[in-house]
């Protein structure tokens, strides 16, 4: 497995990091849509995946380099990672930013790359989740952590 540098985010409350590669999406208090965790400052409150606690505020984000890339595959496309929400996907793009047309100052169709990879992977979802896990095991994820589903969609991404 290769090295990645993943980002370490220190929120207020928690003793270790969250650690998350920098183009991985993360919900940010304030924003419609999720954003690549490369764009999340010091000072941003991130959505926190516990209700009645407070929502978790960054105090600190380092880097470092990890072997192996993960990415876990849910129904809804989200995970809750030390009291944090994430979204299952990551950025295609070296935009970060998501997307909106808006028709009289309302967006009205969201562009983001969270729902481009939610309904990309449906297919995947329902073989690996609704027929059978024994389809989807670990040992088919390559070193580089993508799936061969998901490494075309990053493919027609690029085109």
């Amino acid at each position: 497995k290769e090295d990645a540098t993943f980002l370490q985010i220190y929120v207020g409350g928690q003793n270790k990091p969250l650690e998350i590669t920098p183009d991985h999406l993360l919900y940010v208090q304030g924003n419609m849509l999720p954003i690549a965790s490369g764009e999340v400052q010091v000072g941003d409150t991130l959505v926190g995946g516990n209700p009645g606690l407070p929502s978790p505020k960054v105090e600190r984000i380092e880097s470092v380099s990890r072997k192996g890339i993960y990415a876990p595959l849910t129904p809804g496309g989200n995970i809750i990672v030390d009291g944090i929400l994430a979204s299952c996907y990551n950025s295609q793009s070296e935009d970060w930013s998501p997307q909106a047309a808006e028709v009289d100052g309302i967006p009205n169709f969201v562009f983001s790359w969270h729902l481009i990879s939610h309904v990309w992977l449906a297919p995947r979802r329902l073989i690996c989740l609704g027929l059978s896990l024994k389809l989807c095991q670990p040992s088919e994820i390559p070193d580089e952590g993508l799936s061969d589903w998901a490494e075309v969609g990053e493919g027609v991404a690029e085109f």
